[in-house]
């Protein structure tokens, strides 16, 4: 039957994922009809009145331009979006609030847990509010991370002990996240250093990923969000394939009245769609390409920011614009 398809089913085990049989009755005498099976976004055939293994529920996903939220206890929460046949930027907008939570998308092979938040700029892993994340005294509960993370230290070795979510479209709405009762372990987190944390002094929301989808196929994007600390809550958007806006550049040393013989393409993380046309701003991602493919490399650009204003944009190391003045003479 199809992933979205309502029925109820009984197994014998602890769990769906390590059921051994499925059943049509509570009694567990009458063995379940052959056909598709899922609960929590994992699927499994009962062919010959035999249960397959468990799989990811190929037609359980969100569709792109949603929101979801996810909130509950420590653990991995997974999810899958479609994000279409168009080719394009996927942007993805997360907002983990204060409490340290990451985000690692995969996409035909290509995996990445890097943000640009509006307000903090480049950002890796667990992001967060240093004060949920390493609370400032003891007793540590009710804050949400014990033991306490630090950039510093990261979790110092410790790990932390949670189960795994998964997203399941058969529930109302667009769905919801169901436990499947598998345990997970998160951690331990290296440092801020190894890319692993990256704790601000306020809330790094909203923060944006992209995700560069240069074919038609495939058209999944599967996330994983770890809640290493208790009582996590985090929204995360995911919209469609699109064309980043171009703005005009040249790399110094250039005057200002110097020809523009290249383009930087940007995403804004502090727009709801990911974009804007009004300019470069510190924090927005840098490409070199429309689909973000490929990072601008790192420098001074003299930018015209659309309006006819000429600025200076200087972009890092890891494709994030960290300075824009006016240009007055050269850059």
């Amino acid at each position: 039957m199809a992933c979205t398809s309502n029925v109820t089913v009984y197994w014998l085990g602890t769990s769906f994922a390590s059921a051994t049989q499925l059943f049509s009755d509570s009694n567990l005498t009458t063995v379940a009809p052959d056909g598709y099976y899922q609960v929590g976004g994992i699927y499994r055939e009962m062919s010959g009145g035999v249960l397959g293994a468990p799989g990811s529920c190929p037609t359980c996903l969100v569709p792109c331009g949603n929101t979801i939220t996810g909130d509950g206890s420590q653990g991995y929460y997974t999810v899958s979006f479609d994000a279409g046949n168009s080719q394009g930027a996927v942007i993805v907008l997360f907002e983990p609030y204060s409490f340290p939570d990451g985000v690692t998308w995969t996409y035909d092979g290509v995996s990445a847990s890097e943000y640009s938040s509006a307000t903090n700029g480049y950002l890796q892993g667990l992001i967060g509010n240093i004060n949920s994340a390493n609370p400032p005294t003891p007793p540590f509960p009710p804050y949400p991370c014990n033991p306490p993370m630090t950039n510093a230290t990261g979790s110092a070795g410790a790990t932390f002990s949670g189960t795994l979510y998964v997203w399941d479209t058969a529930l109302p709405g667009l769905g919801g996240f169901v436990d499947v009762g598998i345990p997970t372990v998160l951690g331990p987190y290296g440092n801020a250093s190894t890319g692993d944390v990256s704790f601000t002094a306020t809330n790094p929301g909203p923060a944006a990923m992209v995700v560069p989808k240069p074919n038609i196929t495939p058209t999944n994007v599967d996330f994983v969000i770890q809640g290493p600390c208790n009582n996590t809550v985090w929204v995360i958007t995911v919209l469609c394939p699109q064309e980043l806006p171009a703005y005009k550049c040249e790399p110094t040393p250039v005057a200002c009245g110097d020809p523009l013989t290249e383009l930087m393409f940007t995403v804004h993380p502090a727009s709801p769609t990911g974009v804007t046309t009004g300019g470069v701003f510190v924090n927005d991602w840098a490409f070199a390409d429309s689909i973000g493919v490929n990072l601008k490399p790192a420098g001074t650009y003299l930018v015209d920011n659309g309006g006819g204003t000429l600025q200076c944009v200087t972009v890092s190391a890891n494709g994030v614009i960290t300075n824009v003045t006016s240009c007055s003479g050269s850059c």
